[in-house]
């Protein structure tokens, strides 16, 4: 800015305004975890006036909360991701000066689930466990199948507060090869695969029965 007195001498000066940014402490996390935002080069809270500026902050196209800088132009504070992300998803989180059309913005990305099937392989039979994470929270498994055949138990399955899950079943007859194992929650699906081998050693025969002796009369 310049200025000159009615003298007609003149001075200038230079102001840097620092520019907008606000930052995530982690790029990545599934729905409903915490993170923490820090913004800066916000308008600052003046201390001698009761005027000061809120900072709206959205993920996505959900409203979470507003707050208001401090002395410096800078605000910290936390937010839960919105269990109405979908996953997986990449977000853009935006905070906006109340009033104004100036923002900031950052990116955030919802994983997806994920499945893994322990032992990956064996024959038919045997007893598997699947083990998933990264889903929606307290939801029931709607399926679990390998190959065509569902294998849900028929007790109720529901992940857990981190949104995982841990289940054991029976691997069906199936041919000898490799089949898809599939897990729905929530409308939510992820894969993984399980070999069926040949069971281990030639099949024990049934001994056949023994022929009755019909006595012949004399």
């Amino acid at each position: 800015f310049a200025d000159t007195d009615t003298g007609g001498a003149s001075a200038s000066a230079t102001v840097s305004l620092s520019s907008r940014s606000i930052s995530l402490d982690t790029a990545s996390s599934r729905i409903g975890s915490t993170i923490k935002i820090n913004g800066s080069g916000f308008p600052a809270t003046n201390t001698t006036s009761s005027d000061s500026y809120r900072v709206n902050l959205k993920y996505g196209t959900t409203s979470l909360i507003s707050v208001t800088p401090d002395s410096s132009g800078k605000f910290e504070t936390t937010f839960k991701v919105p269990i109405s992300a979908l996953i997986p998803s990449t977000n853009t989180v935006t905070a906006t000066v109340a009033g104004t059309i100036a923002t900031a913005t950052a990116e955030h990305s919802v994983p997806g689930a994920t499945i893994s099937v322990s032992p990956t392989e064996g024959p038919s039979g045997i007893t598997f466990t699947v083990t998933g994470t990264n889903f929606h929270t307290f939801r029931a498994i709607s399926d679990l199948t390998i190959g065509v055949p569902s294998v849900l138990p028929s007790s109720s399955i529901t992940t857990d507060k981190d949104g995982s899950f841990t289940v054991s079943g029976l691997v069906p007859q199936l041919p000898a090869r490799t089949h898809a194992v599939a897990v729905t929650v929530g409308g939510v699906r992820a894969f993984a695969s399980f070999k069926v081998t040949e069971p281990e050693g030639p099949l024990t025969p049934t001994p056949a029965p023994t022929p009755i002796q019909t006595p012949t009369a004399t």
